[in-house]
């Protein structure tokens, strides 16, 4: 299960060799045959594939579906 709730701030981000990690989505539709992609809810009019940063209390399929759930 994942948190329905959006995070913000970067002090609890897992890192390695000083990168940020992140965890994201490809979006497919249940034949397989398109890319879904989602409104940004940050910069309107832009089109993203949601993705954003893994958090240490988090495994990283629970960051990919709260950051898919964020956008």
């Amino acid at each position: 299960m994942y948190s329905q709730y959006a995070k913000e701030g970067r002090d609890n981000q897992l890192y390695d060799e000083g990168a940020r990690l992140v965890a994201g989505c490809v979006p497919i539709d249940k034949q397989g045959r398109r890319v879904l992609l989602v409104a940004s809810s940050k910069n309107e009019g832009e089109w993203v594939l949601p993705k954003g940063g893994w958090e240490n209390d988090e495994t990283q399929e629970e960051a990919a579906m709260r950051e898919t759930w964020e956008e």
